[in-house]
């Protein structure tokens, strides 16, 4: 083992040097405290010997060894594991700002100082900020990523906030928006087309984001070479979208004809569809200007606004019948609950449909209820297997309402001439309403 010092333009550095317990020199630049320096090299050969005498696995010390680095070295890696497995840069961007504030927050220098209490303190601290329960969940589901991967990068032998539960957000839906109707998109698109030349690119904008779904960020990232305007497909690329992975959506007829119609002559693959996409005070001036309400989010009764041609899309797409599977492809969605419950907004009209669709009861008179005739009342009707008698039967088949004719020629059997009565067995026990005269039972009690 060594310690040395040495001569830099910011200063001198205390740098040691140790043998490890495979054989190999290593050194470390510890800084410009001899006693700091000689406190590590004292510490680095104890555990040299610990794992050469068996007192300490080589995993173990490791583990111990990384948490005793600064957390916010941790950070730097594992945003920087995220940009290169491919995750969108605003993705990154926000994770980065979530766990810092999570950090800064809890007070932890090191990975030992992130445990369950005093992160629920920060979340709870979150929610008397007046933030919502997607927010929190946000930073919960952002922190729980990070120490997972602390966990596969042995860093830490586990993640200690698994024990931290999710907040139910339906309780807590701060902005809920509702579909566009058709004629206030049409009214959207001309209203915005008649303003400018800048206006009618906007309106372009507001059109192919109503019929492909495109979100916000992918709309600004989209170039030429995504749009194959011969095939009527539109690629999502890598990157730009949320999800680790290329898409390919098909495009309206519509979309495609207003994309030609801004398309520059020549055209750089790498060129971008839409110079810049409206800000959010824009869309609402644009709403307004075209006589549509954009609505408040404190009202609760739904906004609009730019995202909300997602859930004009899921929507339509419920009310066509498309299958649920469908429409989350269509939407690039990585569960399909996120489409139903945050994409489609059904209203009352729509459930009129499948109102008018249930079959109708048979009238039945009300002397028939008063006499009980009608089977409403199961407790007055003929019970199960009943025997009765007839006189005129002279064959053996079926007897109406699925009871057995039975019939003999030898007139001294004392079974002569039995109908076995049997009602037909229902879903509930046999426990049934019989509807009218047709002889088919329903299993409401």
């Amino acid at each position: 083992m060594a310690i040395w010092e040495e001569q830099t333009e910011g200063g001198s550095v205390w740098r040691i040097g140790w043998t490890d317990e495979d054989g190999r020199r290593r050194t470390r630049r510890i800084g410009h405290n001899r006693r700091e320096a000689e406190r590590v090299l004292a510490r680095k050969v104890a555990e040299v010997d610990e794992v050469r005498r068996g007192l300490v696995s080589r995993t173990d010390r490791d583990r111990i060894e990384q948490r005793r680095r600064p957390i916010a070295e941790h950070l730097s890696d594992y945003l920087a594991d995220a940009e290169h497995s491919g995750q969108a840069s605003m993705h990154v961007h926000n994770k980065k700002v979530q766990l810092e504030a999570l950090i800064e927050g809890v007070g932890g220098a090191t990975l030992d100082e992130i445990e369950p209490n005093a992160v629920q303190r920060f979340l709870r601290q979150l929610k008397r900020e007046g933030k919502s329960a997607r927010t929190i969940n946000s930073h919960r589901a952002h922190a729980n990523a990070f120490l997972n991967w602390c966990v596969k990068q042995r860093r830490i032998s586990e993640n200690p906030l698994k024990v931290i539960p999710r907040l139910d957000e339906r309780k807590d839906r701060r902005r809920v928006r509702r579909a566009f109707t058709p004629e206030e998109l049409g009214d959207l698109v001309r209203s915005t087309a008649a303003l400018s030349e800048a206006g009618a690119r906007r309106s372009v904008l507001y059109l192919v984001a109503a019929l492909t779904g495109l979100r916000r960020g992918e709309l600004r990232k989209l170039t030429w070479g995504d749009a194959d305007l011969d095939a009527g497909a539109l690629t999502v690329r890598i990157g730009v979208g949320k999800a680790a992975r290329d898409d390919v959506i098909p495009l309206h007829p519509e979309a495609r004809d207003a994309l030609r119609s801004i398309r520059p002559r020549p055209t750089k693959p790498s060129g971008r569809v839409f110079a810049t996409v409206p800000r959010p005070e824009t869309v609402k001036f644009d709403l307004q200007r075209a006589g549509i309400d954009p609505g408040e989010a404190s009202v609760g009764e739904g906004v609009l606004d730019l995202h909300a041609t997602r859930t004009t899309i899921g929507t339509q797409l419920a009310r066509a019948g498309v299958a649920p599977q469908v429409a989350q492809r269509f939407l690039r969605h990585a569960d399909m609950a996120t489409t139903l419950r945050h994409y489609t907004r059904l209203v009352l009209t729509d459930l009129a449909p499948a109102v008018a669709a249930l079959s109708e009861p048979e009238q039945v008179s009300a002397e028939a209820v008063a006499t009980g005739t009608d089977c409403a009342h199961p407790e007055r009707a003929a019970p199960r297997n009943a025997v009765q008698t007839d006189e005129n039967a002279t064959d053996r088949r079926p007897a109406e309402g699925g009871g057995l004719r039975l019939s003999s020629g030898d007139t001294s059997s004392p079974r002569k001439d039995l109908q076995v009565a049997s009602q037909p067995r229902t879903p509930n026990g046999g426990k049934g309403r019989k509807l009218g005269n047709s002889g088919a039972y329903s299993s409401v009690g």
